[in-house]
């Protein structure tokens, strides 16, 4: 099992709005001991940043991402549908 505060899977990645993106890792070991940090990067090259993180549900719109799914080999990112923020998305997972 890979330890320590490095990231063990780092990757940014394009995710559509009212994407639902299967991501495999080799992280490995204890999955209650994960820790997973995400950022965004808009399109156009926007800064990086910590916005729209969770999705954000108002009438009938949705934006926002979020991940979901987290097991030992794998990880899931949803993206609102009618988000127009979070183009790149960039997962992190580290352990402890």
């Amino acid at each position: 099992m890979k330890t320590g505060f490095a990231p063990l899977l780092a990757l940014t990645l394009p995710c559509a709005a009212g994407d639902n993106v299967w991501l495999n890792h080799d992280v490995g070991g204890d999955v209650d001991r994960y820790i997973v940090l995400r950022e965004s990067k808009p399109g156009g090259g926007g800064p990086i940043s910590s916005a729209g993180f969770g999705i954000d549900n108002t009438g009938s719109a949705q934006y926002g991402f979020d991940w979901h799914t987290l097991t030992a080999n794998s990880i899931a990112i949803y993206r609102g549908t009618d988000d127009a923020a979070a183009t790149r998305v960039r997962l992190r997972i580290i352990t402890y």
